[in-house]
């Protein structure tokens, strides 16, 4: 009969002992480890067991095993699974399965499953197999279960071209002229959720207000200076933008051309702003260039926005829209020049009533 004695572990063979329940990927060997950890801190065999939660049975047989093979008998698991019974063929066809969907091969589904490529590689292969045993398989070829990004499939036919011509403009652009990107940003009342620090087993909440309410801004950044200039409207239409454009005229009065790089939201090429262009006499001194549809990661201020939802309106817990627009107009002041203004870690001027 085994006595009620805190189990005796050398300091070394202790630290390897913690050493491989961290390390090891099999489940048994983790246990048996635990066990064995739990006997160094209790004496009586119940609370051991009670302390690594498992049955008495379990730690009795653990600490057989200990005694009569040592630290080696603990890290070596007899039976459990099978080794993989099959070939470098079937594993390569099953990676080239996973890289196609299961409708080029007459399946109705959209997306595979094991079920489906077990029965797949058996047509290719011959090869029959049971579905849990593929499941395992996936990880082994470092396959993973994952949620996809969405991506726009609609592509500019003449996007090399345009971004040839921006680049160029820049490269190329005189001393009496300036070059700024142009793009809006939606403010909601809203607020966007975004993760932040909190205590464990506690969710933050952030407060909705009943009925939504938005602002726009209307933004150009130079991108040799790095000045962010802008406008707000309580709608977005062609009228922001012509305001952004006649403030754009008022910043740089001796320019003798100001080439605004934007992209191709209706307000920036309509036949309204034509007119309008014509009537405030900015079509001469105006020149709009258009960047290819769907391509915000070649406008430079979108990261300006980014930054301003990121700082500003994620989980912001103003009741009321004027309260947010007062942070943003705050943002936006330190955040010029951008990028090195500190916005991220600027104080408020003042003090912002929610």
């Amino acid at each position: 009969m085994i006595q009620a004695t805190i189990l005796q572990v050398p300091r070394g063979e202790k630290r390897r002992l913690v050493r491989l329940a961290r390390k090891t990927r099999d489940s048994i060997v983790h246990l048996r480890c635990r066990v064995l950890l739990a006997m160094t801190k209790c004496a009586a065999m119940a609370w051991a067991a009670l302390g690594a939660s498992v049955a008495r049975s379990t730690a009795y047989r653990t600490l057989w095993r200990y005694e009569e093979g040592g630290l080696d008998a603990i890290a070596t698991v007899e039976g459990g699974r099978q080794p993989y019974k099959i070939g470098e063929r079937e594993l390569e066809t099953l990676t080239e399965l996973v890289k196609k969907s299961p409708q080029d091969f007459g399946w109705a589904r959209s997306r595979w499953s094991s079920e489906l490529l077990a029965r797949q590689l058996e047509v290719e292969t011959g090869t029959g197999i049971d579905a849990s045993y593929v499941r395992r398989l996936l990880p082994v070829l470092d396959i993973v279960y994952r949620r996809p990004a969405p991506f726009i499939r609609r592509v500019d036919p003449g996007k090399k071209r345009k971004l040839r011509a921006v680049a160029k403009l820049l490269a190329n652009l005189p001393a009496n002229e300036v070059a700024l990107y142009e793009d809006e940003v939606d403010i909601n009342l809203l607020p966007k959720m975004g993760p932040e620090w909190t205590f464990r087993g506690q969710q933050p909440q952030v407060g909705t207000p009943g009925k939504n309410e938005k602002r726009y801004i209307a933004g150009a950044l130079n991108p040799e200076t790095g000045e962010v200039h802008w406008v707000e409207a309580a709608r977005k239409n062609t009228e922001l933008f012509v305001k952004l454009l006649q403030r754009l005229v008022e910043a740089y009065p001796k320019a003798r051309r100001i080439h605004v790089i934007a992209d191709n939201y209706i307000c920036h090429k309509c036949k309204k702003l034509t007119k309008l262009l014509r009537k405030a006499d900015l079509d001469e001194k105006i020149h709009i260039v258009y960047l290819p549809t769907y391509s915000p990661k070649y406008n430079p201020i979108e990261r300006l926005w980014k930054c301003l939802h990121d700082t500003t309106t994620r989980n912001h817990k103003h009741k009321i829209i004027e309260a947010l627009m007062e942070a943003v107009r705050a943002f936006i002041r330190c955040a010029s020049p951008f990028p090195g203004g500190g916005h991220a870690t600027a104080r408020l001027p003042e003090p912002i009533h929610v």
